[in-house]
């Protein structure tokens, strides 16, 4: 018999207690790697589509410390978090154009106009937001699917310690 920390464990119970040992650690790995470098999350709704579908599973990177333009992140806002595309970095100035497509720094980074230019109405109530210029340690970020404006155009830059990582990959789930 050996003696651990003044209990004695019979020989023949050695073997499983190494073996819980290997258990605990690789609970404790698996716990630091989803909970702490990586997550999980599930894309509700339209708003990413067609890039993400509604109920994909996302794996997401925690440790991200540096985003750019066009990183898929995932953000808090008011209790809720969702995935986004960030449009702009901080200190950069977003507009938009004659011809309904966003502009970031002068470039267009909108692939479609996201307001129809022949509403004159809808498109200058739209232009009365713009130019903005995105405040520092803040992120412009723009739904994939335009027509959800549930975004930096409706609630502004959101602040880098809401982003709570960087898109990795999508996880195809079916019927579950």
């Amino acid at each position: 018999m050996k003696e651990l920390t003044g209990v004695q464990i019979p020989e023949k119970f050695q073997p499983w207690l190494k073996l819980l040992g290997k258990f605990a650690f690789l609970l404790f790995a698996i716990f630091i790697l989803f909970f702490v470098v990586f997550g999980v999350g599930r894309n509700v709704g339209v708003a990413m589509n067609p890039n993400l579908k509604d109920g994909e599973l996302v794996l997401f990177s925690r440790l991200w410390n540096s985003y750019t333009n066009e990183d898929v992140v995932l953000f808090e806002k008011d209790g809720k978090t969702e995935f986004s595309r960030i449009l702009a970095l901080p200190d950069q100035v977003v507009d938009l154009n004659e011809d309904g497509y966003l502009t970031v720094n002068g470039v267009i980074e909108s692939d479609r106009a996201i307001v129809d230019v022949s509403d004159e109405e809808a498109y200058l109530q739209v232009k009365s937001s713009f130019p903005y210029r995105v405040p520092s340690g803040r992120y412009f970020l723009l739904n994939d699917n335009y027509d959800c404006d549930d975004d930096s155009r409706k609630f502004g830059a959101i602040e880098e310690k809401d982003l709570k990582g960087k898109a990795i990959s999508t996880l195809k789930v079916r019927n579950i």
